[in-house]
């Protein structure tokens, strides 16, 4: 079957990276309590918007390795993230 035959009868699935990538953290959200127990970091994308949970292991990857008590009244902001690219990019801690 041709590619145009199967676009017309099953659709294209479209690039889900955003155009632009200037989303704005809200800091209430982003220094709210955590929703789940094992959560010690949340990472905000600038790229897509996404604000995540981070566990020990998910902080650790993307900080090299720094201590877990160093994100209280923090969190870590990337450029883009894998919800609209294929790795975290450019990420840096921020302070509420």
């Amino acid at each position: 079957m041709k590619e145009e035959d199967k676009a017309r009868l099953l659709g294209r699935a479209l690039s889900k990276r955003p155009v632009g990538g200037e989303h704005v953290v809200d800091r209430q959200k982003a220094l709210a309590p955590f929703c789940e127990p094992d959560s010690v970091a949340r990472v905000f994308c600038a790229g897509c918007g996404a604000l995540m949970e981070l566990d020990q292991e998910g902080a650790a990857k993307l900080t090299a390795g720094a201590p877990v008590g160093s994100f209280a009244g923090a969190w870590l902001e990337c450029s883009r993230c894998i919800c609209c690219d294929a790795a975290f990019k450019d990420v840096q801690t921020r302070r509420g």
